[in-house]
């Protein structure tokens, strides 16, 4: 069986493509993987079974539309030439821009994997969106704050981006005179991360932020404000994880402030770290992460007005190596199991009848 992976970034970007290649790769089945390079100068670079399509994405939305246009001229150009069997789809937009051509060739025969909110304020959106959904073999949700948002609840289920090994080390030691906050990955939200950064700013509670950097502007907040106890640092391999939250006491996880709409659905890659590398969240109220953290008790949840110092003070005064420790385990076992049934699903879409389980 051949099939395509189509994503709408470029693979670093994408921990949940990596997932689908390990997984169908675990299967023996033969897949390729579409990625976008937004920065890139017009041409096609193929490595094994791994495409990426190098189109310049410019920032102004006019550019961002053409961009997009020719995104999908490319892929369909490459779906009518090799005639895949079936297709998997990451995030909602490559999927609404391929719409007629999926619906028209591949009903039931597609997998739509929504990662994150984009234009499903708009009505338009929603409505294509729901015949897609319908449509599916199945579409997978990141988050259960998806369900919100969706016309339709046909053909849903829940799938987490585990992208992390389990830590050999167990919880935090919270009584030190500094305890840092780490903020791994795509280090996106600006608004939130600039409230985090002055409300902590000048407390025992020190800063780290390492990944990819989308622009320089926390950096710059803080050198023209002298904002210090704030690291910032570069990329890392999925690898160096486990040894980099060693070294982080809490997980910065505040999103979804005033000024960014619709993050409040999302679950972060940052959950995930936390509960294989047990260490407890800072998230913000009224967010579909701020839910699970408080379901299973295995964090810190702060309003926007709340003085986050005093909250994290009486958190860390209050914390309980052993019993959250327990809380960790008891939410990863709920993903797992939410995880295990939807490898079973991808192995049936794949044509495996035994769907093994994987981590």
């Amino acid at each position: 069986m051949k099939i395509a992976v189509i994503g709408f970034n470029d693979m670093i970007s994408m921990p949940y493509m990596r997932f689908y290649k390990r997984t169908l790769e675990s299967f023996g089945v033969k897949a390729d993987y579409y990625c976008w390079n937004r920065k890139g100068n017009g041409e096609i670079k193929k490595e094994e079974n791994v495409t990426t399509i190098n189109i310049k994405c410019p920032e102004n939305r006019f550019g961002k539309i053409f961009a997009m246009l020719k995104w999908r001229r490319t892929i369909l150009k490459e779906l009518r030439n090799i005639k895949y069997e079936k297709i998997i789809l990451l995030t909602s937009l490559p999927a609404v821009l391929l719409g007629r051509y999926l619906l028209k060739h591949y009903r039931n025969n597609y997998i739509l994997d929504i990662r994150d909110f984009t234009y499903e304020n708009l009505d338009i959106y929603k409505k294509v969106m729901k015949r897609i959904v319908e449509h599916s073999f199945t579409t997978f949700i990141s988050s259960p704050g998806f369900r919100r948002i969706l016309l339709t609840q046909k053909n849903v289920m829940q799938i987490h981006n585990i992208d992390v090994n389990s830590a050999e080390y167990g919880a935090p030691d919270l009584n030190k005179k500094i305890l840092t906050l780490g903020y791994i990955g795509l280090i996106a939200y600006d608004k939130s991360c600039i409230m985090v950064i002055e409300k902590l700013s000048g407390t025992k509670y020190k800063l780290l932020f390492r990944g990819i950097y989308k622009n320089s502007i926390l950096q710059d907040f803080c050198k023209v404000n002298g904002i210090n106890g704030v690291r910032f640092e570069g990329k890392f391999s999925s690898e160096e994880k486990n040894k980099i939250y060693e070294n982080i006491d809490i997980v910065n996880c505040v999103y979804g402030v005033k000024g960014e709409p619709y993050k409040q659905y999302a679950l972060p890659n940052r959950l995930y770290d936390a509960l294989y590398c047990c260490r407890p969240i800072l998230a913000l109220k009224c967010t579909a992460l701020a839910e699970y953290i408080e379901k299973y008790g295995i964090g810190i949840t702060v309003a926007e007005e709340d003085d986050f110092e005093q909250k994290l003070n009486d958190y860390v005064s209050a914390f309980d190596p052993c019993e959250f420790e327990k809380r960790i385990l008891e939410c990863r076992k709920n993903v797992e199991t939410e995880q295990a049934a939807a490898i079973k699903k991808i192995s049936l879409f794949a044509g495996i009848d035994n769907g093994e389980s994987f981590k």
